[in-house]
């Protein structure tokens, strides 16, 4: 017995007024993806599936020029914004490397500048980065409740630290 199967590169859903209003099919670079369209047939949201396995949601202002994404990586989400046609990671949320979690938010170059995170072990931690995205300044506490803090200069080097 064979299966009944529509197959198609390309599918359009209209309204009433024969406007499209959603269009299923290949992208064209070459990846599955699910466009939406307003009344006025401008794209508002755009849904892809991309490399790796990585889902990308992309937000449209009223001219259909891109405004955001939201990229749910396997690495963990990322936040990203336009701005004079590039992309830019303003913000972050996912597990990194020692099992722990962390949120950051990054300023117009991409570059970190506030993390927020617990390690593997538990210890919580606030770090601010400079302009470079490196760290100068770490607060920390670990699981039994001892805080730490640590100041760096401009090449990484411990400048000042309690306890």
């Amino acid at each position: 017995m064979h299966e009944k199967v529509i197959r198609a590169q390309r599918f359009e859903i209209v309204d009433d007024a024969g406007q499209t209003r959603v269009i299923i099919g290949i992208a064209k670079d070459e990846n599955p993806a699910w466009a939406f369209y307003d009344a006025n047939g401008i794209k508002r949201a755009k849904l892809t599936l991309v490399k790796d396995g990585e889902i990308e949601l992309e937000l449209c202002d009223e001219g259909g020029t891109p405004q955001a994404k939201v990229a749910f990586q396997p690495e963990g989400l990322a936040l990203e914004k336009y701005r004079a046609g590039r992309e830019t990671t303003r913000a972050k949320l996912g597990p990194i490397r020692d099992g722990g979690f962390t949120f950051s938010i990054h300023d117009e170059q991409g570059n970190p500048r506030t993390l927020i995170g617990i390690s593997e072990d538990g210890t919580s931690y606030q770090a601010l980065h400079d302009a470079k995205g490196r760290p100068r300044a770490v607060l920390a506490l670990n699981e039994q409740g001892n805080p730490g803090v640590a100041m760096f200069d401009k090449k990484d080097g411990i400048v000042w630290k309690a306890p």
